[in-house]
């Protein structure tokens, strides 16, 4: 007999990185966070390519294949656009004051206002 376990949603790392509570990195193993994302990733670079996470594992609408000129590009990655990284940021601004962006809340506040999310 055999026990099958799954790992929980709020431990998905896509899901950890977009509460500001878990970083991803990139192809050079540089680490990034929510907050560091969205002050230093410039809005042409989106979206960003999270690999060895497949839609399924991914919760939410946040989950879809990527297609990069008319091909998928993978079928174990997710794209994440600047927008809901935005939105994101917002959602934990609401409701906890945002204190998980930190050191950027301040720059990533005055990102929020130009893009129409406070006023």
């Amino acid at each position: 007999m055999t026990t099958s376990l799954r790992i929980p949603g709020y431990e998905n790392p896509v899901w950890r990185f977009l509460q500001g509570r878990g970083e991803l990195t990139d192809s050079e193993g540089r680490a990034t966070s929510l907050g560091e994302a969205i002050v230093h990733i410039r809005p042409e670079d989106y979206p960003l390519i999270i690999e060895g996470q497949t839609p399924t594992e991914v919760p939410g609408p946040l989950a879809h294949w990527v297609i990069l000129d008319d091909k998928f590009l993978s079928i174990d990655a997710v794209s994440l656009t600047r927008e809901q990284l935005l939105s994101a940021a917002y959602q934990l601004i609401e409701g906890d004051g945002g204190n998980r962006l930190e050191p950027n809340l301040n720059k990533i506040k005055e990102i929020l206002k130009t893009a129409g999310y406070l006023a």
